[in-house]
C-alpha cells in the first residue's frame, strides 16, 4: 500500500486547486531518475535528472534549486534498506518489534552515513525559507521527503483493529520524532551519545510510544 509520505506545501486558496498529488508525483519522478543515475556510480545534473524523468528542467529546478539538494535525496533514495530487508524475521503481527526493527535498521543506515543525512536537514532548512520569500507558491516543490511513513506504517498494520483512527494518526505522528535525520542530531549534539547509545535512546522510545498508546486505548 502506498502512501502520501511527502511534507507538502498546499495552496489554500479556494480558487487554486490542490495539486499536492501531482507535484509529489513530479518530485517522486526526479528523485527515482537520480537515484538510477546515482547507482550507476555517477553523480547526477539536476538537468540530466529531469531529461531521465520527462521533467522540464525549470520545473526540476522548482523542486532541487541545487545540485546538492538533489543529489542527498537521489542517495538516501538509492542505498536506503530495504522494506523487505528491514522486516526480514520479525514477527507480523507485533507492532513493537517491527517498529524496533525499522528504528535499529534506519539509525545504522543513518550513523554510518551521517554527514549525508546532515545535509539532507540543511537542504531541507534551505528549502523551508525559500518557501517563505516564493512569491509562486504552487510552484514550489515538496520541501521534504520521508521514508519513516514507510517504516511506521508497515508497524502499525496489526494496530489498525486495536487502536481509534485519532490514535492511531497520532501514534504515526510521533513516532516519526524518534528516527531519522532531525534524532541523529538530537542525540548526537544535544545528547552527546555514541551512535549505539544513540540507537537504543530511539528503540526504546519508538517502542515506549506503541506500549502507551496500546495501555491508553
Amino acid at each position: 500500500m502506498r502512501h502520501a509520505s511527502y511534507y507538502l506545501l498546499v495552496v489554500t486558496s479556494r480558487q487554486a486547486p490542490d495539486r499536492s498529488r501531482q507535484k509529489a508525483r513530479t518530485y517522486q519522478a526526479i528523485v527515482q531518475a537520480a537515484a538510477a543515475i546515482v547507482r550507476e556510480g555517477r553523480q547526477p545534473t539536476i538537468a540530466e535528472a529531469a531529461q531521465a524523468a520527462g521533467v522540464h528542467r525549470s520545473t526540476a529546478y522548482r523542486y532541487f534549486p541545487t545540485a546538492e539538494s538533489l543529489l542527498a535525496d537521489a542517495t538516501l533514495t538509492a542505498f536506503a534498506p530495504s522494506e523487505d530487508s528491514v522486516f526480514a524475521g520479525v514477527a507480523p503481527d507485533d507492532p513493537a518489534a517491527l517498529i524496533e526493527a525499522a528504528v535499529r535498521a534506519v539509525a545504522a543506515y543513518s550513523f554510518r552515513e551521517e554527514a549525508m543525512f546532515r545535509s539532507i536537514v540543511r537542504v531541507t532548512i534551505d528549502r523551508w525559507f525559500a518557501a517563505q520569500t516564493a512569491t509562486d507558491t504552487d510552484a514550489v516543490g515538496p520541501i521534504r521527503e520521508t521514508r519513516r511513513f514507510l517504516w511506521i506504517d508497515h508497524a502499525l498494520r496489526p494496530l489498525a483493529d486495536r487502536l481509534a483512527p485519532a490514535a492511531l494518526a497520532r501514534l504515526r505522528n510521533a513516532l516519526t520524532l524518534v528516527f531519522g535525520a532531525e534524532a541523529v542530531i538530537v542525540t548526537r549534539d544535544v545528547c552527546n551519545l555514541d551512535p549505539q547509545e544513540a540507537t537504543e535512546v530511539m528503540a526504546w522510545a519508538a517502542t515506549s510510544l506503541i506500549a502507551a498508546a496500546l495501555e491508553q486505548s
